[in-house]
């Protein structure tokens, strides 16, 4: 691969232009300084352009323009990406954590600063927490987490909160009203509703279409069916 060479300095290509203008031909110069004759050229054509002498490209100021346009495209094209994949995650789960652990998982696609800009944290928070170690709650919240996820999914999205709350209590584990509510809504509002489902004592229990199509929300879906399993496990 060929070796890149440092950029002339503005004063030196301007003296070479000036030498043209002069008389001196760009394979002349050529011979007796270390820029190619078409470099010189360039050169040359460009001086003109900026300084209006013909009309058949753009002046420096006007590159100097779009490149800086495309590097403000690229980074409204990165912060856009980043709070689309960001407002699925956080369907999810919230906190700072959850950003923590959001730009864990997509370091690789993105920058960590400008992740960090957009999402609202600290670059140096975000370090921090990467050499910090997990405490005894966060792992078992993690835990619990994953036993109402299992729960939830094995009833096929018809158990709520107080259900997965009972089922965790004749399995020993505490759990309390808040933590397995907030999880099943969660998962449920990230879906946006539900299909008609069985319910655990043998009735139907039938969610409204989403928005759109009878004007029912996502929340106002999730309501009814909450009240229908609490009203069967009683």
């Amino acid at each position: 691969m060929p070796r890149s060479r440092p950029r002339y300095p503005a004063e030196y290509r301007k003296q070479m232009v000036d030498l043209v203008r002069s008389g001196r031909s760009p394979d002349q110069l050529a011979r007796e300084f270390e820029p190619s004759a078409q470099s010189i050229r360039n050169w040359v054509s460009q001086a003109d352009r900026d300084e209006g002498r013909r009309a058949d490209g753009l002046t420096t100021a006007e590159r100097s323009e779009l490149r800086r346009l495309r590097r403000d495209i690229r980074r409204l094209r990165e912060e856009r990406e980043i709070l689309a994949r960001a407002t699925a995650w956080f369907a999810r789960e919230n906190g700072t954590e959850a950003v923590f652990r959001f730009m864990r998982a997509h370091r690789a696609e993105f920058r960590v600063a400008t992740m960090a800009r957009v999402l609202g944290v600290s670059r140096s928070g975000f370090y921090a927490w990467l050499k910090r170690p997990r405490s005894a709650r966060s792992k078992a919240d993690g835990v619990l987490a994953e036993r109402i996820r299992a729960m939830h999914e094995r009833s096929r999205g018809t158990y709520g909160a107080p259900r997965i709350q009972a089922e965790l209590a004749d399995e020993t584990v505490v759990a309390s009203p808040k933590s397995a509510r907030a999880s099943v809504l969660r998962r449920r509002i990230a879906r946006g509703g539900a299909s008609r489902r069985r319910s655990a004592c043998g009735g139907a229990v039938r969610a409204g279409p989403g928005p759109g199509r009878s004007g029912r929300s996502p929340e106002s879906t999730l309501r009814c069916r909450h009240d229908a399993v609490r009203r069967c496990t009683r």
